[in-house]
């Protein structure tokens, strides 16, 4: 099975407009969110990963490695508490899910629906 980019696959797609990104690859989001880095800072979709230090540990990373690599692109952390999103600074070994959005503006928001179905 060949492997590949999400900026690869939007560019030969010819994927327009980029608005949510679900990433759960038991550790190795970094290497999907660099390989996505052109899709990112084209279109700043909303983001929903799977972050545990038990999977990017494999990879010689950290939770915190992935927070410090988004927030220094301007995006904000989110969990899923009492039935909406709330804004956090870490994570932690009681939640696995995390959004990650660069303004969380409820009036024009480009997070669907759904996003809270799979925060759970």
């Amino acid at each position: 099975m060949p492997v590949t980019t999400v900026d690869e696959t939007c560019r030969n797609a010819g994927v327009g407009q980029v608005d949510f990104l679900k990433i759960d690859v038991e550790g190795a989001e970094l290497a999907v969110l660099e390989g996505a880095s052109e899709t990112i800072a084209a279109h700043s979709p909303a983001l929903l990963l799977e972050i545990e230090d038990r999977h990017v540990g494999k990879y010689g990373l950290r939770a915190t490695d992935l927070v410090d690599y988004l927030t220094s692109r301007g995006y904000r952390m989110y969990v899923w508490k009492n039935r909406e999103w709330t804004e956090t600074d870490r994570v932690t070994v009681a939640v696995r899910n995390y959004l990650f959005s660069v303004a969380l503006d409820r009036s024009r928001s480009k997070i669907p629906a759904l996003a809270g179905q799979w925060a759970g």
